[in-house]
């Protein structure tokens, strides 16, 4: 019997790529132009953005609406038993953060406090609307769910984060 090689989603590269682009896009600066995404900040937002059950609970425990969630993501595995070694994973994030640098898809600013922030170049924004279908549009639904926690301190995200885990 020859074993089938299994795909796994959530830890392809283009994909987590892709949805880089989509988060960095939406919540990357105000309207003001100030920068908000930074190593930390735009990890807890992709983990927020793959698991749509945390993230339902942390908007509702900020006092945020939820997400309407698609019916797969509301009961799915995921839902019912969280993935917790994602959050933790820098690397991952990392090197996403390098391939799209190197692809001129995403610059970096230097804050002396904040570490680095980060914002789509014009080929990342071309990049990013060029991203179609409803895996897409239902990523760009959720995150825009996210950008009501841009006044929130990452330091109480965070906290929010393992709150809803803990429950879940």
């Amino acid at each position: 019997m020859s074993s089938a090689p299994y795909f796994v989603p959530d830890n392809d590269s283009t994909l987590n790529s892709a949805l880089v682009l989509i988060i960095v896009s939406q919540l990357g600066k105000t309207a003001r132009a100030r920068l908000l995404l930074n190593n930390e900040r735009l990890h807890l937002m992709l983990y927020l953005l793959k698991n749509p059950i945390v993230m339902n609970r942390v908007l509702q425990d900020l006092g945020y609406s939820a997400a309407g969630l698609d019916e797969h993501d509301e009961y799915s595995v995921s839902g019912i038993s969280v993935n917790l070694d994602p959050l933790y994973d820098n690397d991952q994030l990392k090197s996403l953060l390098m391939r799209l640098a190197s692809m001129n898809l995403i610059g970096a600013k230097y804050r002396k406090v904040e570490g680095f922030m980060y914002l789509l170049t014009g080929e990342g924004s071309s990049a990013e609307a060029a991203l179609t279908g409803d895996y897409f549009d239902t990523a760009r639904r959720y995150v825009g769910a996210l950008a009501s926690l841009s006044s929130v301190s990452t330091a109480n995200l965070n906290a929010a984060v393992e709150q809803a885990i803990e429950r879940i």
